[in-house]
């Protein structure tokens, strides 16, 4: 694997992949008050460790026993979303 993401030529900046943990529904009540219908996060990884990072996550949250519905990666295809290199 490499240690760096490659990075556009000209801007420097770093395809990146979006993953959507979904975690759990949030109760109705919550719901009604303008919350979110399911629980859980959203990571900005770079594209070649996308992978990787989802079974990781998987892995992490099965030894702490939470639970998990889904997680799902975005790609963007057109416009592809970038941040700056760290």
């Amino acid at each position: 694997m490499n240690s760096l993401p490659t990075t556009h030529p000209i801007s420097g900046l770093v395809k990146v992949a979006k993953l959507v943990v979904n975690c759990r529904r949030n109760d109705p009540a919550l719901i009604r008050a303008g919350g979110p219908p399911i629980l859980g996060w959203d990571f900005y990884v770079p594209e070649i460790a996308a992978e990787s990072m989802v079974s990781f996550i998987k892995t992490r949250l099965r030894k702490l026993k939470l639970p998990l519905l889904s997680v799902d990666v975005e790609y963007k295809q057109r416009g592809n979303c970038t941040c700056p290199r760290a």
